[in-house]
């Protein structure tokens, strides 16, 4: 994960994250996954994440899943969306850090970054979730309260918030 500033105009504290998919070790995992892997697949998503939503884009006409037999399976815990794999759903797609954190120590799972099939010629292109936070300039207080949140957290904090809520 990426965090940097930018203050010219205001300041942007700014993530990205790639979409993961989880899966059980008895289907074939690939490098990484492309949009045409989950042809005929039902695909797993926790309820009112980025992930789910996109997914339901592309699931939608227009979308590189539309009309391809894929579904969504859509569960409210993620807890419950992983027990799920191999079960009634064949994949779970979610963000890179918990995909990475949910696979530790399960010799079932293993995990796999998602992607767009380059047209002929060209390289594959990461499906990545951004995230940011911008404040307008002169909101010092506001600025420096995340700044101080930020700080404080720092990567063992937010790495327990991420266990916290991941129920791990």
């Amino acid at each position: 994960i990426l965090f940097f500033v930018v203050t010219a105009r205001s300041q942007l504290y700014y993530t990205k994250s790639e979409f993961f998919c989880l899966l059980s070790i008895g289907k074939p995992l690939p490098n990484h996954a492309t949009m045409a892997w989950f042809y005929y697949t039902n695909i797993a998503v926790q309820s009112g994440t980025t992930a789910d939503l996109f997914l339901g884009d592309e699931l939608a006409e227009g979308g590189t899943l539309y009309e391809t037999g894929a579904s969504k399976v859509d569960f409210g815990a993620l807890s419950t969306a992983v027990s799920d794999i191999g079960l009634n759903s064949d994949v779970l797609i979610i963000d890179e850090l918990p995909a990475k954190k949910l696979i530790e120590g399960k010799s079932n799972l293993a995990c796999a970054p998602l992607y767009y099939q380059g047209a002929e010629g060209e390289n594959d292109e990461a499906a990545i979730d951004t995230y940011a936070i911008c404040v307008t300039k002169g909101q010092d207080e506001l600025l420096n309260a995340i700044n101080e949140v930020l700080a404080e957290l720092g990567k063992d904090g937010i790495q327990a918030l991420v266990n916290k809520h991941l129920g791990l």
